[in-house]
């Protein structure tokens, strides 16, 4: 029985071990997340920025990792419950051993994952928000270049018709004044002609 009772134990102290590296490193994670975020606002209005693209990419990742450890302290918290009233029950004939102690602890990182949660969920929702507002700048800059290359592509139109235009008057202009050049040498020498004569 006591061998139980002490495996029961070292298993629930490994859980408490194991859940409070999780919520170190989620603590962490929630840091970087938020760096990210930040990082993300300030550069939010240069959409080509490849250091906003990284940093977006980043952010992903920092999110999936999170989902991951939340998923695993889920399963601890439930192998803790599992354990507490395996090691209540052989525990009864062995008074040194310390359970409300351990229950204590359990309900401790309980509530300490529970406002984790809610933390990350936080975040994770003003992250969102971020995001979609980022999205809306830009959408909004991508139609206004949209709206100035359909103006220059007018304008460009325009330019290449008045250009054709005014080779055509140039050609036309070249062509007269070649007309009133022959017109001046033919009644140049007519006149000559007339007045020999």
């Amino acid at each position: 029985m006591n061998n139980e009772t002490t495996s029961l134990k070292d298993k629930l102290i490994q859980k408490e071990e194991q859940i409070d590296k999780l919520l170190d490193k989620i603590d962490r994670l929630e840091q970087n997340l938020m760096t990210l975020e930040e990082s993300v606002d300030k550069q939010e209005e240069n959409f080509n920025n490849p250091i906003l693209t990284l940093n977006n990419i980043k952010i992903d990742e920092q999110e999936k990792e999170i989902r991951r450890l939340k998923s695993n302290l889920d399963h601890i918290r439930k192998q803790n419950l599992e354990l507490k009233p395996k090691l209540k029950d052989t525990s009864i004939d062995d008074p040194d051993i310390d359970t409300e102690h351990h229950v204590i602890r359990i309900e401790e990182h309980k509530k300490t994952l529970e406002e984790m949660v809610d933390e990350i969920q936080t975040s994770l929702n003003k992250k969102s928000v971020s995001m979609k507002n980022l999205e809306a700048t830009i959408n909004k800059i991508k139609n206004e270049i949209a709206r100035k290359d359909r103006i220059i592509k007018v304008l460009k139109d325009e330019n290449s018709f008045m250009e054709t235009f005014l080779k055509q008057k140039d050609s036309e202009i070249k062509d007269l004044k070649e007309s009133v050049l022959n017109l001046e040498l033919l009644y140049s020498k007519t006149a000559k002609t007339g007045h020999s004569k």
